[in-house]
């Protein structure tokens, strides 16, 4: 894959990776997990030089959507959404998320202080094909950190 630069950053207390695959074509990137930390992941954005086009969530869980309390407020920021407003750009997810993302004790957030959810702009049905960024993507149900 020629036109791919495929690189990761740790975000999170927990350590999430968060992948950014740009087209070195096109420059077009997606943004994969975008759990925590929306300074560092724009700060990658910027050292690879790409055009953020859409965010990919892998699935619903708490540390790929939502940033930890800041110390001075307690307040929880959804990273993803943070991200997601920088750049006006769209959520994917698995269809199956979909209840994931919209209760908070099953995305896990009820128990880090705040209860949170998220709305994908765009879901995805197992094994569908969609072109992004100028890459051919599949998503597969990945119900979340299984073994």
């Amino acid at each position: 894959m020629k036109r791919l630069d495929l690189q990761k950053c740790i975000v999170g207390s927990v350590f999430t990776n968060c992948y950014f695959l740009k087209n070195k074509e096109t420059e077009e990137m997606l943004i994969v997990d975008p759990g925590d930390n929306a300074d560092r992941i724009e700060q990658k954005v910027l050292e690879m030089q790409g055009r953020p086009v859409a965010i990919l969530l892998t699935h619903g869980h708490y540390d790929h959507i939502l940033a930890v309390p800041k110390l001075q407020d307690f307040d929880h920021i959804l990273a993803a959404e943070e991200i997601k407003k920088k750049y006006n750009i769209p959520i994917y997810a698995c269809a199956k998320e979909e209840k994931t993302l919209q209760d908070p004790r099953i995305n896990l957030t009820a128990f880090h202080m705040s209860s949170y959810t998220l709305k994908a702009d765009v879901y995805l049905t197992d094994l569908q094909v969609v072109e992004l960024a100028g890459f051919s993507v599949q998503m597969i149900e990945t119900p979340g950190h299984t073994l």
